[in-house]
C-alpha cells in the first residue's frame, strides 16, 4: 500500500492518500505518524462483508482517502469528491450556490496533489 500525505495551505486540513491493497494496520499507523496521534485514535473501518473499492473518512482536521486502482480515474474522482465534502463539513460549508467555488477549487487542488503524489511514488 502506498502512502502520502498533503496539507492544505488555505483550510486547516491534511489528506492522506492511501493507495492499493488495504492494509488497516499499516494504513492507521501511516495516519496516526503523520497526525501524530495514537494509531487507535484513527480506527479505519472497511466492511469486511461487502468490502469497497475506496473509502473516505474524516478524523479531526485529517481527511484519509483509501483508493484500491488508482488507474481507475473514476473511482478516484468518486473518492476525491467524498474528501471535499468531507472537508467542507468539517469547515461548515453547506453545499449551494454561493459556497460551489469552493467545491470545484478544492476537487481541483485535490486531484492535482494526488496525481502529483501518484507521479512521484
Amino acid at each position: 500500500m502506498r502512502y502520502q500525505h498533503t496539507k492544505s495551505d488555505v483550510y486547516p486540513t491534511t489528506f492522506h492518500f492511501l493507495t492499493g491493497p488495504f492494509d488497516r494496520k499499516e494504513a492507521e499507523k501511516k495516519v496516526a505518524e503523520t497526525a501524530k496521534v495514537e494509531p487507535e485514535e484513527v480506527c479505519l473501518d472497511l466492511n469486511e462483508e461487502f468490502p469497497p473499492l475506496g473509502r473516505t473518512w474524516y478524523k479531526g482536521g485529517h481527511v484519509v482517502v483509501w483508493i484500491s486502482d488508482d488507474e481507475k480515474k473514476g473511482l478516484v474522482a468518486h473518492e476525491l469528491l467524498h474528501a471535499v465534502f468531507a472537508c467542507a463539513h468539517h469547515l461548515g460549508f453547506d453545499y449551494s450556490d454561493d459556497s460551489e467555488e469552493f467545491y470545484t477549487y478544492m476537487l481541483g487542488w485535490l486531484t492535482d496533489e494526488f496525481y502529483k503524489y501518484r507521479k512521484d511514488s
